[in-house]
């Protein structure tokens, strides 16, 4: 097993605690307490984005800190630590493992290699995000620690599911001779016991635990597919959410990787006029419709 392995424990829950800019918890020391909390409840490492988010959860816990910064890069769609000057102020911050991207456009996996060859060189672990098989292969032989789910369904080649990439899961603890981390649109207990089952080391889970903006708007959407049901049978317009819903304010809101989404709010509110929200990796998903009981999209696309 990797040194990542030994560092983070089997069965074990990293939490990500991070906040977009323009998100009502970003700044301050919101996800430092984020942190706190999710250690005091379990989580045996922590997963967080930014060179000052990083240094200040790590001085705060005891448990391995993942460190990435994501940083837009005008014409291309890697943005989780993106180049070496990323590498070096996660160094500087005192994370023990970087998270980059691993994923096969744009020249990246050419790039990975200098990357996770520079990360180690500074002392620092390599956790690999990526969103095929074939990339966590690339990535080990690289020299990636650990390979994460992360990217599943945020690259246009591969699967584009609503909830968690099981299968992917499973074809990279088959083949992939690192410690598999399961992350990207988990949403409950069940489906990080899932992974586990499928043969990941551990699971990330963020949203779920840190992102009170999503959690909120999946109850609000809920509730309010909920009235527009019992409204319909009552000959009420839907299209009115305050004649069903009451006045509840829906907000957009964007996942750890920050792309839009279309979460509880456009899946379990469809046809109400409820505005589309954004996953952690920036994307449309429709993440909550099963839970609301509404029908789940087909799966799109291929690894």
């Amino acid at each position: 097993m990797s040194g990542a392995g030994f560092l983070i424990p089997p069965r074990s829950l990293i939490v990500s605690c991070q906040a977009l800019e323009g998100e009502p918890l970003h700044g301050g020391d919101a996800m430092v307490k984020m942190a706190r909390a999710a250690v005091q409840s379990g989580a045996a490492g922590i997963r967080c984005n930014g060179a000052s988010d990083i240094r200040a959860i790590r001085e705060a816990v005891d448990v391995p800190v993942i460190g990435l910064i994501k940083r837009t890069m005008p014409g291309s769609d890697v943005f989780i630590t993106p180049t070496a000057e990323e590498i070096g102020r996660i160094a500087e911050a005192g994370a023990d493992i970087v998270a980059l991207d691993v994923t096969d456009r744009e020249g990246r996996l050419e790039q990975a290699q200098a990357l996770i060859a520079l990360a180690r060189s500074r002392g620092l672990l390599v956790m690999a995000d990526v969103s095929t098989l074939e990339e966590g292969l690339a990535a080990a032989r690289m020299g990636a620690d650990l390979v994460g789910t992360t990217l599943a369904g945020y690259t246009p080649y591969s699967r584009q599911l609503p909830g968690p990439d099981l299968r992917l899961v499973e074809e990279l603890a088959a083949e992939v001779t690192v410690p598999i981390i399961a992350e990207g649109r988990i949403w409950t207990p069940e489906e990080a016991a899932a992974a586990l089952a499928c043969g990941a080391h551990a699971v990330v889970v963020g949203s779920a635990i840190t992102r009170p903006q999503r959690i909120a708007a999946r109850f609000a959407a809920a509730l309010a597919s909920g009235a527009s049901a019992q409204g319909r049978a009552a000959g009420v317009d839907s299209s009115d959410a305050d004649t069903f819903a009451g006045s509840v304010s829906f907000v957009k809101a964007a996942d750890e990787n920050g792309k839009p989404e279309a979460d509880a709010a456009q899946a379990a509110g469809a046809g109400t006029g409820l505005p589309e929200a954004m996953d952690e990796n920036g994307k449309p998903e429709a993440d909550a419709a099963p839970a609301a009981g509404a029908v789940q999209p087909q799966e799109r696309g291929a690894s």
